[in-house]
């Protein structure tokens, strides 16, 4: 097939002690999150390393980039609880 353009994202989970990962993945969250919504409330650098590194009682936080290549060009974060309260 001519004319088609493909592309593989993958996507893989940020080790919250790798420094340079972490602060890859919020540098990408806050260019995002100025594009979409120039008017919000950035996020500190800091307050994300706290809160990804310090183990929530009642939930697990997990960072996760979508990768293009070497490039990363998406992040999501996961909040999931931990504690069953049915």
């Amino acid at each position: 097939m001519t004319g088609w353009v493909t592309s593989v994202i993958r996507i893989a989970e940020v080790d919250v002690n790798d420094d340079a990962a972490v602060r890859r993945w919020h540098a990408v969250e806050q260019a995002s999150i100025n594009h979409d919504s120039p008017d919000a409330v950035p996020r500190p650098y800091d307050a994300l390393v706290a809160y990804v590194r310090e183990p929530g009682a009642r939930s697990q936080r997990t960072l996760l980039a979508a990768w293009s290549g070497e490039e990363l060009s998406g992040t999501a974060e996961v909040v999931l609880p931990v504690v069953d309260e049915t």
